[in-house]
């Protein structure tokens, strides 16, 4: 587990499932906050990205936590979304110039640029690596296959889209908004199945139970 603290300089803190806690503060980044951080299946790779306008994404050694092992840039300004694919083939990068990047992760060189056309917030893989959804500030969630075709427009009147998840037990995802709404939605149909009102403010995360049978959720009401 990875917490990203919002405090300047950088800061981070690794929780390790044997329950050590290691934490760095970068010196490459001294006036920027951590604003996206992914771990790679195989917990050998932590990317993190900051609020600073490189759009760079620092690829850090988790046994040698924090030590930078390379830094990758894919977007023209802050990179505000990171997320590997279950198979840890590939990294998605999300950035408020409206780009989503697919990364090849075993030499860490940009596969597809696929553009939404404005702010991209948030990233999520289905179940089997092979389609990636981002959620962008105009409320609309673009549905990609990996190859880069667009499969799919999930498109709602509330708000930005601020967080997504992708079950892993069948082909639908769950989008957090700035409204405080949560929105599921069926992929393959492209249309809302459930809504949930459960905050005041903007949803900051949402996730689905392993047998997806529950969504958690966090939001700026500290709920």
């Amino acid at each position: 587990m990875i917490l990203v603290g919002t405090r300047v300089p950088w800061d981070l803190t690794l929780i390790k499932s044997d329950g050590s806690v290691l934490t760095g503060t970068g010196a490459n980044r001294p006036d920027c906050r951590p604003l996206a951080a992914d771990i790679s299946p195989d917990g050998s790779v932590i990317v993190v990205s900051g609020d600073d306008r490189l759009g760079e994404i620092d690829l850090l050694d988790n046994e040698h936590f924090p030590l930078i092992r390379k830094s990758i840039s894919g977007h023209f300004g802050p990179t505000s979304a990171l997320r590997f694919s279950p198979s840890g083939g590939d990294l998605a990068s999300a950035g408020k110039d409206g780009n989503v990047v697919l990364w090849e992760s075993a030499q860490w060189t940009p596969r597809l640029r696929l553009s939404a056309g404005t702010a991209v917030g948030c990233v999520a893989w289905n179940r089997d690596s092979t389609a990636v959804a981002a959620g962008d500030a105009d409320g609309i969630i673009h549905v990609w296959h990996r190859d880069g075709r667009k499969i799919g427009t999930l498109e709602a009147q509330a708000g930005a889209v601020t967080s997504i998840d992708w079950d892993l037990t069948k082909n639908r995802v769950a989008a957090g908004y700035s409204s405080g709404s949560i929105l599921t939605w069926d992929v393959d149909r492209e249309s809302s199945t459930q809504e949930l009102r459960a905050h005041k403010g903007p949803v900051t995360a949402v996730l689905f139970s392993v047998d997806g049978s529950r969504i958690v959720s966090g939001g700026l009401d500290e709920n």
